[in-house]
């Protein structure tokens, strides 16, 4: 149970879960900071897959896999970029939705 709060940071407490704090902040601050250590990454209802691939490319290019979890409209969002880039894209079926999917995300090399 996370939530964004108005000073960047939230303390969570439920009973019977652990209470943390975390930062809220944009990927791109974050990623920088991680180089060199990411080995997936993965992201559900953030950004169109374009976006998406101009976000994480840099790591993908270094051999990060990348999982992103489409809705509905997924084709609408491969099919413009699935032959203009570098990288392989296969897509698994979603458990929860019929027409969801999972975009799997890997560099050609």
């Amino acid at each position: 149970f996370f939530f964004q709060a108005e000073d960047g940071i939230r303390d969570v407490a439920v009973t019977g879960v652990q209470t943390c704090a975390l930062p809220i902040c944009q990927i791109e601050d974050v990623l920088p900071d991680l180089e060199g250590s990411i080995e997936a990454l993965s992201a559900r209802a953030l950004a169109p897959l374009s976006d998406l691939m101009r976000l994480t490319g840099k790591y993908l290019e270094k051999g990060a896999k990348g999982v992103f979890l489409k809705g509905e409209d997924w084709r609408e969002e491969l099919t413009p970029i699935e032959h203009e880039t570098n990288f392989s894209f296969s897509t698994i079926d979603s458990r929860t939705h019929p027409r969801a999917r999972l975009i799997l995300v890997a560099a050609r090399f």
